[in-house]
């Protein structure tokens, strides 16, 4: 997990605590993007994109000035809606008195009270780590054998290739793999989570095949200097 997509007003009230989530962002290492650009407004096709681009979305749903009814801001949860739209990880950050959107109804969320804030922000860290978790790294595999490896990689733009793995002795589901061919080989991009232990590759080819269940971490040989 990379970039999150932090969704907020831009309001001289929330200045403080949009840099305080994008500080607890980057302690993570992770990237906070926005449609600060736009200053806020409707959903266009390029927040959307952006939106689509990013691997999450924290969305931070606080009161608007001088609006008796403790409303939020139109943009925020339109925003927040697209991406539980687009079934990416979201979560909802609520300052005290705004009630919970119907967007957000059934999903965890954050209160936060301006008053005594750690509270919200540890959840949040907790959140933003479990979501790194589950996101896992980014393993580079290269086909093999060569012979195999080039016929897929002749039709990459095309073929089908998926991967799982194996989870303390479970099968994951099928998931989709991007073949890229590049020097050197024919190479597959896999986000693998931490806590898997070997992983299968398959493809529709031509020609179909499909690999064993192999270890993703390989011993290392030492042998004796000279």
């Amino acid at each position: 997990m990379r970039r999150v997509f932090l969704s907020h007003s831009f309001a001289d009230r929330d200045r403080v605590l949009v840099s305080q989530v994008e500080a607890l962002m980057r302690s993570h290492g992770v990237i906070a993007t926005n449609g600060r650009t736009l200053g806020g407004g409707a959903l266009t096709p390029e927040i959307a994109r952006f939106i689509e681009e990013a691997d999450a979305l924290v969305a931070l749903f606080t009161r608007r000035e001088n609006d008796p009814g403790n409303a939020t801001h139109p943009w925020v949860l339109q925003e927040f809606g697209h991406a539980l739209m687009r079934q990416m990880p979201a979560i909802g950050i609520y300052e005290a008195g705004v009630p919970v959107q119907a967007a957000g109804a059934g999903f965890e969320h954050i209160d936060y009270d301006p008053a005594a804030p750690v509270a919200a922000f540890i959840k949040l860290s907790e959140t933003m780590g479990e979501w790194k978790r589950r996101a896992g790294r980014l393993f580079k595999i290269q086909v093999m054998p060569e012979d195999i490896a080039r016929k897929i990689g002749a039709k990459a733009d095309h073929v089908r290739c998926e991967c799982r793995f194996q989870i303390e002795s479970n099968d994951t589901a099928w998931l989709p793999v991007k073949v890229r061919r590049e020097i050197g080989g024919v190479f597959v991009y896999l986000r693998v989570p931490e806590n898997a232990e070997m992983v299968q590759l398959r493809s529709d080819g031509p020609p179909a095949c499909e690999s064993a269940y192999t270890p993703l971490f390989m011993p290392v040989h030492l042998e004796p200097s000279p």
